[in-house]
């Protein structure tokens, strides 16, 4: 998944191991232009697991969270007032 990933031109970030932020499990973050949206979903999608997408529009990270977020699989519960202190 990585190496398909990392040729499309996606930022990699780091696989957190234990729940961080907002999110009740570990994740994992992965950055890409919206220009490659459709092809790197369709390819997330296939690997049939729980998938938080959304935005980066600055410091409204609520927003980003919840508005600007969609999920690919079993949506979770996150802590929006994790969010809300920031």
């Amino acid at each position: 998944m990585r190496n398909f990933l990392k040729d499309k031109g996606c930022q990699l970030g780091t696989v957190w191991d234990t729940p961080i932020g907002p999110h009740p499990l570990p994740m994992y973050q992965v950055m890409y232009d919206s220009s490659l949206q459709k092809e790197v979903e369709e390819y997330l999608r296939k690997k049939k697991l729980t998938i938080l997408l959304h935005e980066d529009i600055g410091d409204d990270h609520v927003r980003d969270h919840t508005y600007g977020a969609r999920w690919i699989g079993n949506p979770l519960s996150l802590d929006l007032d994790f969010l809300k202190q920031i």
